[in-house]
């Protein structure tokens, strides 16, 4: 990096790519008050932060790129003028060490947290899925017609029918 247009161009990435780190964190926040709303059942909650997280994914978007916009500034202006670049390819090209090792740092922290936010989300996911199971059983337990004997012979039918469904046909 020899000339004051890439160190520019790098002090810009590094400062977009803090702006990302930082709305990552909210999105995990989010995501962690997500599993404590979906273990609470609160509807309302859960309502609400959605539509913080669908704001933050608006801004992620966007700063992704100017991400993006930054990159290929600085890859110009170290003069790798190709269509593609990759983040690790622009760091070894960068002849400052502190910058390299800033954008290094920025580099591996985000995807960490990218790690820690699709952790976090799979999570979510299975405890959503988990929920609308449970419910799914409360429900056909509820549609199930009940008889008047309650006895069931050694296979687990009832003692009158055979072949229809009874509660041991069902399994959490």
């Amino acid at each position: 990096m020899k000339n004051e247009a890439a160190v520019g161009a790098a002090g810009k990435l590094l400062s977009v790519m803090s702006d990302i780190a930082g709305i990552l964190d909210s999105l995990l926040a989010c995501a962690h008050e997500q599993e404590f709303l979906i273990t609470s059942q609160n509807i309302e909650g859960l309502a609400a932060i959605r539509e913080k997280e669908e704001e933050l994914a608006t801004e992620l978007g966007r700063r992704e790129e100017e991400r993006e916009e930054a990159a290929a500034v600085l890859a110009s202006a170290i003069g790798d003028e190709s269509a593609k670049y990759h983040m690790d390819q622009l760091i070894a090209c960068v002849d400052d060490p502190q910058c390299k090792v800033q954008l290094l740092n920025a580099k591996n922290s985000m995807a960490e947290k990218v790690k820690n936010l699709s952790l976090q989300n799979a999570k979510n996911t299975e405890l959503l899925r988990f929920n609308i199971n449970y419910t799914d059983y409360m429900i056909n337990m509820l549609l199930v017609p009940r008889k008047r004997s309650n006895f069931y012979n050694v296979q687990g039918y009832r003692r009158e029918e055979s072949g229809n469904l009874n509660l041991l046909d069902f399994h959490i």
